[in-house]
């Protein structure tokens, strides 16, 4: 009986434990190369997705034990995608509706991620400009766990994200490129899930940056096509 009971004692937080549900592919994370020369202004102010509703995007589980990418466990909730046009996650309005002040919006951080990295690898933003950036979200994966009795969260995140540059001068895409990249956290965090998310759209924003194709079309020195001029 005393054996059995320690047994019970060791198998219940392994069983309470979270389990990654989702698979994910990891990939490197990205530094970016600075852009030394001049280039042309870009204006960035869209980052949307395309998740079906219904689909899902998000594995959250709680648990003593949470190993990225270790698939043993039971339990837990699972994240559906509201649908193209709706944010993926819960707007500050939305949360403030429902009495939440202390959420964070990841729609404003995913946004404010992307800009601030392409302003620190030099490249001029300007809501006038002619070549226009968008962000299209194709595929999102993450597995999230909660820390037992408390709001610490630690998991991991990956994003295929679609770039695009559209000349609005010209009427026609002239660059478009399918990125991915992955985050984790291993800790239990308080800002868990803001951190590997972060980190996530900042190795995607910077694996373009350091794309030869982009850089080529943004130096000044390029008239945006091969063989056409204003």
């Amino acid at each position: 009986m005393k054996k059995l009971l320690l047994l019970l004692l060791f198998l219940i937080p392994i069983l309470t434990s979270c389990a990654n549900k989702m698979p994910i592919t990891k990939s490197s994370f990205d530094e970016a190369k600075k852009i030394d020369d001049m280039n042309h202004l870009i204006d960035f102010q869209r980052i949307s997705h395309s998740i079906p509703e219904g689909t899902l995007i998000e594995s959250v589980q709680g648990g003593y034990f949470c190993e990225v990418q270790q698939g043993w466990a039971v339990g837990g909730i699972d994240g559906y995608s509201r649908g193209p046009g709706v944010p993926l996650h819960f707007t500050q309005a939305e949360y403030s509706a429902v009495g939440i002040t202390d959420k964070t919006d990841m729609n404003v951080v995913s946004f404010k991620t992307i800009e601030n990295n392409l302003k620190k690898s030099n490249i001029k933003l300007s809501r006038t400009a002619d070549l226009k950036l968008s962000a299209l979200i194709t595929d999102i994966k993450m597995n999230t766990c909660l820390q037992p009795g408390g709001f610490k969260t630690k998991g991991e995140v990956s994003f295929m994200i679609k770039w695009k540059i559209y000349s609005k001068m010209m009427k026609k895409d002239l660059f478009e490129l399918d990125i991915l990249s992955y985050a984790e956290e291993t800790e239990f965090l308080k800002n868990g899930v803001e951190k590997y998310v972060t980190n996530a759209y900042s190795s995607n924003v910077n694996k373009l940056i350091n794309n030869v194709e982009f850089r080529k079309l943004i130096n000044s020195n390029n008239i945006y096509s091969n063989n056409e001029s204003f």
